[in-house]
């Protein structure tokens, strides 16, 4: 699957995961996932 680009709108903006999920054409459990993954190591 090719990565979308995310619209410009959202450059410089905090995304949610259902942003994420819109923007990319996600599963929301994946995003979920990787979020909380992410939140962790910071």
């Amino acid at each position: 699957m090719a990565p979308r680009m995310v619209p410009r709108i959202a450059e410089g903006q905090p995304l949610n995961a259902g942003k994420i999920t819109e923007f990319g054409g996600l599963d929301r459990k994946d995003v979920d996932k990787a979020m909380t993954k992410l939140k962790k190591e910071v």
